[in-house]
């Protein structure tokens, strides 16, 4: 072997085991956070399209990392789900989400309801599944103070696990929705069987309205089967007031984007962010 070569395979070993080592101490700053309540919450309004008001606010974690500033969710759930994490940081974040809730409750609206992501792992874990009840009950609160949305684009591995808590949740008042409803139309197979209340149209199909394609027939044609099924329909990514009109036209029941209000930190939520025309 010629020393070009030796030098480009000890090159190529010394990125890969500093890649490895950065990865590691990525996950171990993570950890510390949640463990050390270095994260914290913004919360953005889904608005009823027919009277601009609403009730609900989608919590959205956010990780405010010394040196680097804020992280976020996009840049480290994937690692939390792949590593084992995700089941402290949601545990984390629904504790945080029941504290809010009741002060937002007294300062805001007394009928405020909390949206919050959960991925299918978590609904496979029946000890996480009742350490959420643990922690509702401890605030004086009840699963129906809440909306949980699962996250499609994860892997499931055991559907029937996700369908049990889904039953669990909503025999105690809690409703589902289906997150990630994009351009692959990987969550049709399950509107039918799973127990949910609400879908969520992607924001890639969102932007993409009044250009001339197919968005809006697709759009059309999404809201009415939901319908058809007793489910509604949430659209996310509004950034333009023509995407706000057109979804109302097409029948979408809850808008939500930049548009009418971006996610704010709870002690910036004031009783006007409750309707869309006075924000």
């Amino acid at each position: 072997m010629n020393n070009l070569s030796e030098t480009s395979i000890t090159s190529e070993y010394s990125k890969r085991e500093a890649g490895e080592q950065q990865n590691k101490d990525f996950l171990l700053s993570l950890h510390h956070a949640i463990e050390n309540d270095e994260l914290g919450l913004e919360y953005q309004p889904r608005y009823d399209a027919s009277t601009g008001h609403t009730t609900i606010f989608e919590a959205l974690v956010r990780w405010h990392r010394k040196d680097v500033g804020t992280v976020y969710p996009t840049e480290f759930i994937d690692s939390a789900v792949k590593h084992g994490l995700i089941f402290n940081l949601d545990l984390w974040v629904f504790n945080k989400c029941c504290a809010d809730l009741l002060k937002l409750r007294v300062d805001v609206d007394k009928n405020i309801k909390m949206s919050l992501n959960i991925s299918p792992l978590e609904c496979e874990s029946l000890h996480h599944t009742n350490k959420l009840l643990q922690i509702c009950e401890s605030y004086g609160l009840q699963l129906s103070d809440f909306e949980f949305e699962i996250t499609e684009s994860t892997l499931i591995n055991d559907e029937r696990k996700v369908k049990i808590f889904c039953n669990t949740v909503i025999e105690r008042g809690a409703t589902i929705s289906l997150n990630d409803l994009s351009a692959c139309f990987s969550p049709l197979n399950n509107l039918g069987e799973t127990p949910i209340s609400y879908i969520k149209i992607d924001r890639s199909f969102v932007k993409k309205i009044g250009y001339g394609g197919r968005s809006d027939i697709l759009i059309n044609h999404l809201i009415k089967l939901a319908h058809e099924l007793n489910i509604k329909v949430v659209a996310e990514g509004i950034e333009q007031a023509y995407q706000r009109d057109r979804l109302i036209n097409l029948g979408c029941d809850q808008l939500q984007g930049f548009y009418m209000c971006k996610p704010l930190s709870p002690e910036n939520i004031t009783p006007a962010h409750t309707n869309m025309y006075r924000v």
